[in-house]
């Protein structure tokens, strides 16, 4: 999935997934003007088919998360994908939580294009902070063997 960061970008790939729509819809139906077999058809068109589906799944992530809803915590590596969620869901755009901040809006988009991969801690909890987040860690000790 790839993650959509602003509006600009939900904006492009609505064009995009536009674009792939017309294109699929067009390539299906040459090949059924060419006699290609349904069944054929469906094989040909399973990659462009898989592109939509992600499409679609990718702006309805960030249309849900404008509506300020946010997907359970996921596992410890996506926290930067979380971060961007809480931002994308508190109405900020990468501009206004560079200026909470005291950065440049292109740090900011950097950060969130690695996922916050290349940040210090103290850093992780300055963007938390401004995002009003805290971070929970629960672990389970291993099992013992007998």
């Amino acid at each position: 999935m790839s993650f959509i960061l602003s509006d600009s970008e939900y904006l492009a790939a609505k064009r995009d997934l536009t674009k792939l729509s017309s294109q699929v819809i067009k390539q299906s139906q040459k090949y059924k003007r060419d006699g290609i077999s349904r069944k054929e058809r469906k094989r040909l068109m399973t990659p462009d088919m898989r592109k939509l589906k992600t499409a679609r799944k990718d702006l309805a992530v960030y249309e849900q998360l404008k509506e300020g809803k946010l997907p359970k915590l996921f596992e410890f590596v996506g926290l930067g994908q979380q971060l961007v969620c809480l931002r994308i869901a508190h109405g900020l755009s990468q501009v206004d939580l560079a200026a909470l901040l005291g950065e440049e809006a292109r740090k900011i988009q950097s950060d969130e294009q690695t996922a916050y991969q290349n940040v210090t801690v103290a850093y992780m909890q300055r963007v938390m902070g401004a995002l009003n987040a805290k971070a929970r860690l629960s672990a389970k000790p291993p099992k013992k063997k007998r």
